[in-house]
């Protein structure tokens, strides 16, 4: 200790430009240190997430976890398959060794998931989640209206504006929205008046599918030597638009529109959780870091 006193004092100069040295190093070190609390402690996975509306927890199991555990059984380099069904809902987890890329091993999951999709269900529609940390949960948003604020406006501002905001963020992986209810066109048929009417319930779905759909014009040629585009709007934007679509031609009554058979309107999804904040609902945004 006396030494080093007596060396400090000696070479004042060595000293303090040392420490300048030392201090613009861990000024740097401190700006580029990653801000986790936690390093990663699970291996690679792979979460693949499928919407299977109307299948019961028995049929999602059957008609889908089980075809996508089969299809990753085997899979070069995964460790472990699991998965959970519930109602309309499967969850298949892919595990890989560890030291995996995980791109490397989310792009195999993918050129599996090309071989099984012909297999499921009609109208199933699967996923891989996003890349995010077992401890990356990094914020938890609580989103209310006042008194007079629409409770489905309340969601869709959440769901449709501030969750694709917060997903713009570099470094922001997945932003999840629980609570509320998303709003969505609801179409309650009349059994009588269809029946009155002449209308089938296919001709209702297909009426409804129509008028959701885009479908191209072409264009036209020999136009003063050009060739001009052709856009048609045949998307509903409106209850309004949704009503007025054509049904099915009636022999007596002629025309048979869907508000002929049908109550048209905007209203919340069937609720699959709810969320609240400080004691009231609210809209809960849980925000993960990659």
């Amino acid at each position: 200790m006396n030494y080093l006193m007596s060396f400090c004092l000696r070479n004042r100069i060595t000293v303090v430009l040392i420490s300048l040295v030392l201090a613009v190093v861990s000024a740097w070190l401190v700006s580029t240190l990653p801000v986790d609390v936690f390093p990663e402690l699970k291996q690679p996975r792979v979460t693949i997430q499928t919407e299977a509306g109307g299948l019961s927890a028995e049929e999602v199991e059957q008609y889908v976890s089980i075809p996508l555990e089969s299809a990753m059984q085997g899979t070069p380099g995964v460790r472990n398959v699991a998965s959970s069904s519930g109602t309309g809902l499967s969850f298949v987890w892919v595990d890989f060794d560890w030291g995996t890329d995980i791109y490397l091993a989310r792009q195999i999951v993918s050129e599996r998931l090309v071989t099984v999709r012909e297999n499921l269900p009609e109208q199933v529609e699967t996923e891989m989640a996003p890349i995010v940390s077992v401890t990356g949960e990094i914020m938890v948003l609580a989103l209310q209206g006042d008194k007079t604020a629409d409770p489905l406006e309340v969601r869709r501002v959440a769901e449709f504006e501030l969750r694709n905001r917060l997903l713009a963020i570099p470094g922001v992986g997945q932003v999840t929205v629980l609570g509320g209810r998303l709003p969505e066109y609801q179409v309650a048929y009349d059994p009588e008046k269809m029946r009155q009417a002449g209308v089938t319930f296919g001709q209702l779905k297909e009426t409804v599918q129509a008028a959701q759909s885009s479908i191209p014009a072409g264009y036209l040629e020999d136009v003063a030597g050009a060739e001009l585009p052709v856009q048609q709007n045949t998307r509903a934007f409106t209850p309004e638009h949704l009503r007025r679509a054509i049904v099915a031609e009636h022999p007596t009554e002629g025309v048979v529109r869907l508000e002929d058979v049908a109550e048209v309107k905007i209203d919340g999804a069937p609720r699959r959780g709810n969320a609240g904040y400080a004691g009231a609902e609210a809209v809960v945004l849980s925000v993960q870091k990659v």
